[in-house]
């Protein structure tokens, strides 16, 4: 290969891993801080507006109590399969 085409691949390279770590970092900035809020969000309503509360998207968006969860069920084992010791069943 010529010096040239050398020279273009290390610069590719370069460029890519320099993507790579900016990339990096923008994703661990965005895990520590938050996304980005638009500065349209950020301006406060007017204070002679009262704003209504918003109605959940959907009936079972609002059931976040556990009261409303359904209890867990064992699994079924499979057939031939051998128990699994749980502490209950094994004796001392």
């Amino acid at each position: 290969m010529s010096e040239l085409t050398l020279l273009l691949i290390r610069i590719a390279y370069l460029a890519v891993l320099w993507i790579f770590v900016l990339s990096a970092i923008s994703v661990i900035r965005s895990d520590m801080f938050g996304a980005r809020v638009p500065e349209t969000a950020r301006t406060p309503e007017p204070r002679g507006r009262e704003s209504k509360p918003k109605k959940p998207a959907s009936p079972m968006s609002a059931k976040t109590d556990s009261a409303h969860r359904p209890t867990p069920r064992p699994v079924p084992s499979v057939a031939g399969a051998a128990p699994i010791a749980t502490a209950k069943s094994v004796s001392p």
